[in-house]
């Protein structure tokens, strides 16, 4: 497999002005050597190359402790690596090494291990900021539970133990904001068996919960009530704006974080083309043709946004700004941007649009995601269809 060996030494041939010379791990792997200084001095002649270790500067002396601490932890995380790898039957380089050297932590522990990719995820840009934030609070959740949880923990007891914890502890009693918990769970367990740190995911065992979805899309009516506000001559820009956006969104189901991404050059002709956000690592392009009134809003946010296309408001700032909205046009709902994304994909059913072609548009992979509009679609229907009952009253 390949053979390693590491030991600590001291800079014999490079000193201090105080005497003191910098202690190293010398790490070789395949014959290849590689030093690694650990930010320590002691004098030459107090240091046991031997044993690698500091000697005692005076009777009193206390730091000699202290850095042997930190050599046996270093000597400690460099054989964990070289254990890892033959465990796991990788091969291993120095490059390897200094990689893994410099962002150590602890093998068996799941809690560090989602820590460490979690940061490794959103230094090498495979996830956003947004993604990174709400992970990170996933990760907390997971530190107040379990704050040493390790690999060998995680199993489907543990899993069921964590749900009713969050449901009784954090008051998370709704299946709508434990799914989302339980699918950062589940990410990173299965990114753990793909690199090698765990063996089995407990989620193949375990169904998340997950409840009716927060946000219901608009009727046609409403939809209309707040096209025409929009419309209004008087309307201030900060409400123009904010619903400028939402408005977009209906009509072309993008996501907050795609929307707020749009440069002019994605606009081909009438049709934006554009990598999405969530699925940008799978390189495709999405072509994404506008309805006459979504070139009308695109045009008008350019000239208004000086190019920064719909960079602003923020969604808080914005989510409140729609419920002002909805109070000052009578509309008796909650309205929220999220509410934009059903809007669309409900309406384009009801209009007639196909299913096959609203998956593409909605960038799903599974066209069992997209399913769910067609429930809402045929439940909307039937709610029209009810009305046709007052007939029996005549």
């Amino acid at each position: 497999m390949f053979s390693a060996s590491v030991k600590t030494d001291i800079r014999t041939w490079y000193q201090k002005k105080d005497g003191t010379s910098e202690i190293f791990l010398q790490v070789i792997i395949d014959s290849k050597k590689k030093m690694i200084g650990l930010g320590i001095y002691w004098p030459i002649t107090k240091f046991d190359r031997p044993s690698g270790l500091c000697l005692k500067l005076h009777s009193k002396d206390t730091l000699w402790s202290d850095y042997n601490i930190i050599i046996r932890e270093a000597i400690s995380r460099a054989n964990d690596i070289f254990t890892f790898y033959r465990l796991a039957g990788r091969p291993l380089t120095l490059a390897d090494f200094e990689r893994e050297y410099g962002t150590y932590f602890n093998k068996s522990s799941f809690v560090e291990y989602f820590q460490h990719k979690l940061d490794d995820r959103l230094k090498r840009g495979l996830i956003s900021a947004i993604t990174y934030r709400n992970q990170k609070y996933s990760l907390g959740i997971l530190r107040k539970f379990s704050p040493q949880l390790s690999f060998n923990q995680l199993e489907v007891s543990l899993i069921q133990e964590l749900d009713a914890w969050m449901t009784r502890k954090l008051k998370l009693s709704d299946p709508n904001t434990r799914f989302g918990r339980h699918k950062d769970f589940r990410c990173y367990i299965n990114l753990a068996i793909k690199d090698g740190y765990s063996r089995e995911n407990p989620y193949k065992q375990f169904k998340i919960p997950k409840g009716q979805g927060k946000w219901f899309a608009l009727t046609k009516e409403q939809y209309q009530v707040l096209h025409n506000y929009y419309l209004l001559p008087e309307l201030n820009e900060f409400h123009k704006r904010t619903l400028r956006r939402f408005l977009f969104a209906c009509h072309t189901g993008l996501r907050i974080s795609d929307l707020i991404r749009i440069e002019a050059d994605w606009l081909v002709g009438d049709t934006l083309v554009f990598q999405p956000k969530k699925t940008e690592r799978f390189g495709k392009l999405l072509r994404l043709p506008l309805t006459r009134f979504a070139l009308q809003l695109f045009e008008e946010e350019l000239e208004a946004s000086a190019g920064a296309m719909f960079r602003k408001p923020t969604e808080q700032k914005s989510n409140e700004t729609l419920k002002s909205i909805a109070k000052i046009t009578e509309l008796n709902i909650r309205l929220h941007h999220h509410m934009a994304r059903e809007t669309f994909a409900t309406l384009y059913l009801e209009f007639g649009g196909r299913l096959e072609v609203l998956k593409e548009y909605l960038a799903h992979s599974d066209i069992k995601t997209t399913m769910k509009y067609v429930h809402i679609s045929q439940r909307r229907k039937k709610e029209e269809m009810e009305r046709m009952n007052q007939l029996g009253a005549l």
